[in-house]
């Protein structure tokens, strides 16, 4: 037999041996590449990363701004995998992506990135875009004497599902107003018009404002892709109430009926 009639003779059986060996690629790993590169790390300084899916997997990591300009490769199963990312929202996040809000707590000042990505295949890319998920609220009382009365602001959205979702839970932050005569909060995104404003002394309710409602008329826009600040400016005698969003000229004003 020729030299060159072995070589092709070998090669055949080379190719007829290899696509006989039978692999199961589901079982092996995705490699998810999370590209970071746009994150403002003016005011991202750094970022808490939770990846989960079905099964139990979950892995957690933070990273530091310095990193974002490199992609941050993720080894998950080939499944649905959670992402969350999130930046000021301190112990409040779980192993599962879930941020909870403890009743008596304000919402903690947080940017997030949540998505649900179909892992499949040798790799995927997910684009992390982090958005402002928290809304500052600053409530002024016009008054030229202290204001001796608690303020409380509660509502139904209690914290973030893992996928981002505003979750639903009992919310409460009460405060009192400083020698200014104002005091502030930061809110969760709402799912509805819910939030009120109650006026406490110590032993009853002096005045509940329908303050969900008050700020939809006003135009607020709970589903924004990042939320804006809202001041609230509320008159000594608890009659008038005036809304500002941040970046709006107009401020809008209700009489409010006792």
């Amino acid at each position: 037999m020729k030299l060159s009639d072995v070589l092709a003779f070998s090669g055949c059986l080379m190719l007829v041996l290899s696509c006989s060996v039978k692999e199961d690629r589901e079982v092996c790993p995705c490699r998810l590449v999370l590209d970071m590169g746009e994150v403002d790390t003016s005011v991202v300084k750094y970022a808490e990363l939770v990846v989960s899916a079905p099964g139990g997997f979950q892995t957690r990591d933070t990273l530091r701004a310095e990193e974002f300009v490199t992609d941050h490769i993720v080894d998950v199963p080939r499944d649905d995998i959670s992402v969350g990312v999130y930046f000021g929202a301190e112990d409040c996040v779980d192993d599962e992506g879930r941020l909870g809000i403890r009743y008596g707590d304000e919402c903690p000042p947080v940017y997030m990135h949540s998505s649900l990505v179909r892992a499949e295949g040798e790799s995927t890319r997910e684009r992390v875009v982090m958005r402002k998920n928290h809304c500052l609220m600053t409530i002024q009382v016009q008054t030229q004497k202290v204001f001796p009365f608690r303020l409380e602001v509660k509502g139904n959205v209690d914290g973030y599902e893992s996928g981002g979702v505003p979750s639903e839970g009992e919310f409460m932050y009460a405060m009192y107003t400083g020698e200014d005569g104002s005091c502030s909060l930061a809110l969760p995104r709402q799912t509805d018009s819910s939030l009120v404003l109650e006026v406490h002394d110590d032993t009853q309710t002096l005045k509940t404002f329908a303050l969900g409602e008050y700020v939809a008329a006003s135009g607020y826009d709970w589903s924004d892709d990042d939320l804006k600040d809202i001041a609230i400016s509320l008159d000594y005698a608890l009659t008038r109430l005036a809304i500002s969003i941040e970046d709006w000229e107009r401020e809008y004003v209700f009489d409010v009926v006792i």
